[in-house]
């Protein structure tokens, strides 16, 4: 059983002064300056505190249970939703210590299989994301009576109410197989992992509203994926010494999906629920025309929205009528 705690505070000072009209331009020296000195300032800051505990359990190196959690709070976000709880279990049946597997041990040192579920909270927004700023001392370009530029200040763009920890959880379930005194060895992971409360841009507002629509915990997304690996280890004399090499090849792959997005609209161009990250939008083709003749009888009726600027010719792109209107357009 493992417990413990850990607090991170983070602090940071920056100080701009800058001037102008050099008396002499090979002293650079504020003293040289006869400008009005500019000074800025910004000074940012967050802080976090966790907690966690972990327990192991291993029974004759048959069954091995770990169950850990931790509570995370982060000053990221306001009072009221600092705080997140993230669990997370994992099991493993080594089956080839079983008596019944005896007879094949001469064959496979190791067989495991293992299963997990966890989850991970992440808070990298900006230190100050859940509160409304006005920021002072801005110049609009115009002077008022010949003296000076106006001075303005203007209010940060809304805000989202709720905003708090993006949460990660993955399930998974995995085998690991050692052959040939465990000489040869697999690995195999299949996954699905589900973020959500995704910080994104919240649902569209309408434009007399003067701002962008606010940021918050708005959208989901799941991942499936797999992972293979298979090594190979031995060791021979070579020269009247030990050597050992190993190989190792992994192949992999993954597929992401949105779960939740706000998009009334439907359009492709942005993100919508089902959309698969990557995917590519376009239309389908059906080969090149081979003659001249058959792409202008293709062409003729105005089959295509799309129509070549010269030509068509042989060699150009036949595209599918997939809807079958006879007519192919976006």
């Amino acid at each position: 059983f493992t417990a413990g705690g850990q607090y991170e505070t983070y602090r940071s000072v920056e100080l701009d002064v800058s001037n102008t009209d050099l008396t002499n331009d090979d002293l650079s020296t504020f003293a040289a300056a006869t400008g009005i000195p500019v000074v800025t300032q910004d000074i940012t800051a967050y802080k976090t505190l966790g907690f966690f505990a972990r327990a192991n359990y291993d029974y004759k190196g048959r069954y091995i249970v770990e169950a850990s959690a931790r509570a995370d709070g982060s000053s990221r976000f306001a009072p009221g939703h600092r705080w997140a709880f993230f669990p997370s279990a994992s099991a493993a049946w080594a089956i080839s210590e079983e008596e019944f597997f005896a007879p094949a041990k001469n064959v496979v040192d190791n067989m495991k299989i293992r299963f997990s579920a966890g989850s991970l909270g992440n808070q990298q927004v900006s230190n100050y994301a859940w509160i409304e700023t006005i920021t002072g001392n801005k110049t609009n370009g115009y002077t008022f009576d010949y003296v000076e530029e106006g001075k303005y200040s203007s209010i940060s763009a809304p805000i989202s109410d709720g905003l708090t920890w993006e949460t990660v959880t993955t399930y998974d379930a995995g085998l690991d197989l050692d052959v040939l005194n465990s000489r040869l060895s697999f690995s195999g992971d299949y996954y699905v992992r589900n973020t959500t409360d995704l910080y994104i841009n919240g649902p569209e507002i309408p434009a007399v509203f003067g701002e962008t629509a606010p940021k918050g915990n708005y959208g989901a997304l799941q991942t499936r994926g797999w992972e293979l690996t298979l090594s190979w280890r031995d060791s021979f004399k070579l020269g009247g010494k030990d050597f050992t090499y190993s190989v190792k090849g992994s192949v992999w792959d993954s597929r992401t999906w949105v779960t939740k997005y706000y998009n009334e609209t439907g359009d492709i161009y942005s993100y919508y629920e089902g959309k698969e990250l990557g995917e590519i939008w376009g239309f389908r083709t059906d080969g090149l025309f081979k003659t001249n003749t058959e792409a202008q009888n293709w062409f003729k009726n105005d089959y295509h929205v799309y129509r070549p600027a010269t030509g068509p010719y042989a060699g150009d792109v036949r595209f599918l009528d997939v809807d079958d209107n006879k007519r192919i357009s976006i």
